[in-house]
């Protein structure tokens, strides 16, 4: 059975390797070094430099895993089957496995799943390396696919970078909104606006609703005329064309009812009062 003074407790195996870590670079002569160490650690320096060597000695003893006993080549042709997410977590495994998977021709294979116009070899890139790149550009590329379906899925993705939405109201960051707001944003504004309306349909009094609010929060008075509702209209419209038109919609609105404008609104209003 091991002496009292050859147990080492978890929290003094933690100090000794952070104490390790800090005075690996501090440049002061070998024996200072470990008595800083035994400082921080509380056990004599010659105990903290046999239990290094004991850890050493057993690291030594053990064969590396599979994966990195296999040359370059043959872990290539491994890292080849693996996309883009996948690379990026064996690369985060380790410093050897960053350099292997961020390999140039694992990047231009997925460069090459790029639009034309965006992949690597299209213009000078000012010395970046291919992997950083690629990783950019299919990030901002799926950044956007994944915010315009959760904007279909009716989520609010737009307001969601500039405020929050909780209960159906929105509330934009500090009070106020950006200068320049996307039509994402817009029409989603648009959307919470029917939905506390109890009406699917869109109509004037929605787009003079959705004006005033974008009014009221804005930065700047003098950066529009007012009325904007007209304004309003036009974007969501844009987004999904149709609305209002009285033929129907080729866009997809969530929860919102294609035709519901001022012209097909008076169109049903036309007909309850002829139905009365």
């Amino acid at each position: 059975m091991p002496s009292t003074s050859e147990i080492w407790t978890r929290e003094q195996q933690r100090r000794l390797e952070s104490a390790l870590r800090d005075t690996r670079a501090s440049g002061v002569p070998v024996r200072e070094r470990w008595d800083r160490i035994s400082r921080a650690v509380g056990r004599p320096p010659r105990e903290c430099a046999e239990r290094c060597r004991a850890i050493a000695a057993a690291l030594r003893s053990r064969p590396p895993p599979p994966l990195l006993r296999l040359g370059l080549d043959e872990l290539l042709l491994v890292l080849e089957l693996l996309g883009g997410p996948d690379l990026c977590a064996f690369a985060s495994s380790s410093k050897a496995h960053a350099a292997s998977a961020r390999h140039r021709s694992l990047w231009l294979a997925l460069d090459r799943t790029l639009p034309p116009s965006l992949q690597y070899g299209t213009m000078e890139r000012g010395g970046e390396e291919v992997w950083a790149y690629v990783l950019r550009v299919r990030r901002a590329l799926h950044g956007a696919w994944q915010r315009l379906k959760l904007h279909q899925a009716g989520h609010n993705p737009y307001l969601a970078d500039i405020g929050s939405v909780v209960g159906g109201s929105f509330t934009p960051t500090g009070g106020v909104l950006p200068y320049r707001l996307k039509y994402g944003a817009v029409a989603e504004l648009v959307q919470l606006q029917v939905r506390r309306d109890g009406d699917r349909t869109t109509n004037a009094a929605t787009y003079k609703a959705v004006a005033e609010f974008i009014t009221r929060h804005s930065p700047d008075s003098r950066s529009f005329s007012a009325p904007i509702h007209m304004t309003v209209r036009e974007i969501f419209k844009v987004c999904y064309p149709g609305f209002g038109s009285g033929v129907g919609s080729t866009g997809v609105a969530p929860g919102v009812r294609a035709g519901g404008s001022s012209t097909s609104g008076g169109a049903r209003d036309r007909r309850e009062i002829a139905e009365r």
